[in-house]
């Protein structure tokens, strides 16, 4: 009986500690998705691939699947005025996948307003705080396809 007691006090101990990572990293994590959204509202382009790993992708409507890298670049250089916020945030069962929809409004550099609401699901690097690939689920007001 006493080894039972001591195998689920030893059971419940490395569960709860599980749990406490768990949200260590969902509150990290999410912290490194707001940093995502203020270096897009600046239109910093390097601030956004830096926190992806080397071969980090987008996955993106108009573009398909493409490297961070070379995304972000031409996606900033669209706008002279971009206000992307946090509607809510979704945590899975699945420590590495999260998902944030986001609102945002902007001014291109024609001067045309946009506006979108969207989804984003980040999927981050196995025991890594940088994003390997964000998948984007856009519901917008720009036209399609693209100009």
């Amino acid at each position: 009986m006493r080894k039972l007691v001591i195998l689920f006090i030893l059971t419940l101990t490395s569960t709860l500690y599980a749990q406490s990572i768990l949200v260590n990293d969902t509150k990290q994590r999410h912290q490194i998705i707001q940093t995502y959204l203020s270096k897009l509202n600046q239109l910093d382009a390097d601030g956004a691939i830096a926190l992806f790993i080397q071969e980090g992708t987008v996955i993106s409507r108009h573009q398909g699947e493409i490297k961070a890298i070379d995304f972000f670049p031409g996606f900033v250089e669209k706008f002279i005025k971009l206000e992307m916020k946090e509607l809510m945030f979704f945590k899975t069962s699945n420590k590495d996948f999260y998902a944030l929809e986001i609102g945002s409004a902007g001014i291109k550099k024609t001067g045309e307003p946009v506006s979108a609401t969207f989804m984003v699901i980040f999927q981050f690097a196995k025991n890594d705080n940088q994003f390997e690939k964000i998948t984007i689920f856009a519901n917008d007001t720009l036209s399609y396809p693209p100009r």
